[in-house]
């Protein structure tokens, strides 16, 4: 019934393909896929941060953008800087209009910088996930 094998000689190595013992191994490998799993795990929750943060980031520059574009229209298009001193020395305005007028137009000129400046600084940022 039973066939006898002769375990004092290396016929043993006929009847098993691999290497003893293998049981040795599996935790081994019980380490290695969890290892896999949870740098996959923590590669997916970096990659959902850094989306998170391109988007959110992505979203204030579009809404800089509008309000740089709009700033620079009225900076632009805004003569009353060059005609404020043409229209003191004819008289049409006072001096006080004059100063109210200047102190408006540099404070206008001051925020279209300050958002110029945060616009580029948020663009360079999002240049940086390219």
């Amino acid at each position: 019934m039973y066939e006898s094998i002769d375990f004092s000689t290396s016929s043993l190595l006929q009847y098993i393909d691999y290497p003893l013992p293998l049981w040795q191994n599996r935790n081994g490998v019980k380490h290695a896929k969890l290892q896999t799993e949870w740098t996959r795990a923590n590669f997916l929750q970096h990659e959902s941060e850094i989306k998170m943060l391109v988007s959110g980031l992505y979203y204030e520059m579009v809404a800089l953008k509008t309000i740089y574009e709009q700033k620079k229209i009225v900076i632009v298009e805004e003569g009353i800087s060059k005609r404020n001193p043409e229209l003191l020395k004819s008289g049409h305005i006072t001096f006080a209009e004059y100063l109210l007028d200047a102190n408006f137009i540099r404070d206008i000129q001051s925020q279209f910088l300050q958002t110029e400046n945060a616009y580029f600084e948020l663009l360079s940022k999002l240049k940086t996930f390219e």
